[in-house]
């Protein structure tokens, strides 16, 4: 009797753990095992581990329906090789099935018995010894480290959303750029045009929803970027090419505790690579569709035992996508070039510090917009077009209820849309961007328990950005935007860690000055207007 009420007491518990559960509709066609993983994680809100290789090997079954996550997973991973796993913080982790694996092999042992007979054989003497396979063990995942709390710890015993990658996971998956990371990341969306900079290092980043379009200084962005602790406090210059970094973090929800504001939707956390031991470095040479050539160099120079240092340089240049057909530029190029040198002291065990240095220097084309449609019964589009000398107007803007739909060039109508990669825009297009900072880093470990960190930074940022907003070779809107400005950070964090418990102490200050002007070009009735707004 008594095991019966166990059993049934385990079985109801089950039931209600079942039942707690929140369920999904899912609704995967069978792909390679990666792709049905990420997908999965994106539609559940959920993070998977998962070794990447294995599961590029292997095929995933097709998914349909309503289930809990756990269910979807074992439906989706049966009989192909691998099985899920759930850890003691409630993280699900996938690991190859060995039952599975193990009967594959036996198939495959009776197929070909009589072959492998032959072939053992003849290669008996070239075969490993058992000893060494023993030695190699079981494969296992590979613990993940991040500083989302400000403190490092495994990713498995953080209770947070995270997504984290390392250099090497990036550059498996082809992700070399900040914009790239939504390919990868679930819930983020992140591009570098936006409708008003017409600077192409923008970076609009939403997380779950959560974001800013408007990249101007006077309006604060809702996903917070940080470059090696370092707050990055403007949208321009945030989108950026991978060429030196250690690792990429991206932490999904409401950040402000630790990080302060402007981390409503999240936060991306950019590591980049520390100086080696050892003289060393690397070459990457590219070349690409649309003319790409691009170079990066690094090398490691050890100064003294206790004095290391790291240099890095990069160019890259790429043809745009979209022709003006009118004036033969391409926009949506590329013409870029940064240099970063990094020097970390530690003259004891508990002194580290850390200087830092970048500078980037862009000078493209600019944004690849292109015409989509108009209204052509608005006032600017008739104006323009009167002036123009479209048909009908004979010079007076209001003569006519709407611009006539001819296909001419003095009409601003739909017959200006050329298709996604051509426009009839004339407009004089700028995109330039010189940023740069410095940083220091000083860390002292009073303990094992207690360690001191203190951030200082500073940042210059200058760009210009001209936008041909209407796409056609008539004046009716155009932004020139010109903005310069420098930011002052200083932080310092006081860090426990000792057995169970964690926890940070921390001050903040930050200081922006920004001096934005902005000319808006637009073509309205006579006798015309050029407004010039100018902000601080």
């Amino acid at each position: 009797m008594r095991s019966t009420a166990a059993a049934l007491a385990v079985l109801m518990y089950a039931m209600l753990a079942t039942a707690d559960e929140p369920r999904y509709y899912f609704d995967l066609p069978p792909l390679r095992a990666d792709q049905a993983l990420n997908r999965l994680g994106q539609q559940a809100d959920q993070q998977i581990l998962y070794p990447y290789e294995m599961a590029r090997r292997s095929q995933a079954n097709r998914v349909i329906g309503e289930f809990t996550f756990e269910e979807a997973l074992q439906t989706l991973l049966e009989g192909s090789g691998l099985r899920v796993v759930i850890s003691q913080t409630g993280d699900f982790a996938i690991v190859e099935d060995r039952s599975v694996t193990r009967q594959k092999e036996m198939s495959s042992v009776n197929k070909n018995s009589g072959l492998l007979a032959m072939l053992g054989a003849l290669l008996a003497s070239g075969t490993p010894d058992a000893s060494v396979a023993q030695e190699r063990g079981p494969r296992v995942l590979e613990e993940v480290h991040i500083t989302a709390r400000r403190v490092q710890e495994s990713l498995q015993d953080t209770p947070i959303s995270v997504s984290a990658f390392s250099s090497q996971t990036l550059e498996k998956r082809h992700i070399f750029s900040s914009d790239a990371l939504d390919q990868i990341t679930p819930n983020l969306q992140s591009t570098d045009q936006t409708t008003l900079a017409g600077n192409n290092s923008t970076s609009a980043i939403f997380i779950r929803g959560i974001g800013q379009t408007d990249p101007t200084s006077s309006v604060d962005p809702g996903v917070g970027l940080y470059i090696d602790d370092v707050y990055m406090g403007q949208s321009i210059g945030g989108s950026m090419d991978f060429r030196d970094i250690a690792s990429v973090q991206v932490l999904r929800g409401p950040q402000g505790t630790l990080f302060g504001k402007n981390t409503i939707g999240g936060a991306i956390l950019l590591t980049t690579v520390e100086p080696g031991d050892e003289f060393g470095g690397n070459l990457r040479l590219g070349i690409g569709g649309d003319h790409l050539r691009e170079v990066f160099a690094a090398v490691d120079v050890p100064i003294s035992e206790t004095l290391r240092s790291r240099f890095t340089a990069g160019l890259r240049k790429q043809d745009g996508y979209v022709k003006r057909i009118l004036t033969g530029e391409d926009l949506g190029d590329t013409n870029s070039w940064t240099l970063t040198g990094k020097l970390v002291w530690t003259p004891t065990e508990k002194l580290m510090a850390r200087i830092s240095a970048d500078f980037t220097s862009e000078d493209e084309n600019g944004i690849p917009f292109v015409f989509a449609a108009a209204d052509e019964t608005q006032t600017f589009m008739r104006a323009a077009s009167a002036e123009a000398g479209c048909p009908g107007f004979n010079g007076v803007w209001n003569a006519l209820p709407a611009v006539p739909m001819i296909r001419d060039l003095c009409c601003a109508n739909d017959f200006m849309a050329t298709g996604p990669y051509k426009n009839y825009g004339t407009t004089p297009l700028e995109s330039k961007t010189e940023n740069w900072g410095v940083a220091l880093h000083l860390q002292y470990a009073f303990s094992e328990a207690v360690t001191l960190k203190s951030i200082s930074s500073y940042r210059k940022l200058d760009w210009t950005g001209v936008r041909d907003a209407d796409n056609t070779p008539l004046t009716i809107l155009v932004t020139d935007y010109d903005s310069s400005g420098e930011q002052l950070s200083q932080e310092l964090q006081f860090l426990y860690s000792s057995g169970p418990w964690q926890g940070v102490i921390g001050a903040y200050y930050y200081k922006e000055e920004v001096d934005d002007v902005v000319l808006v070009i637009l073509n309205t009735p006579p006798p015309g207007l050029h407004s010039t707004v100018t902000t601080t």
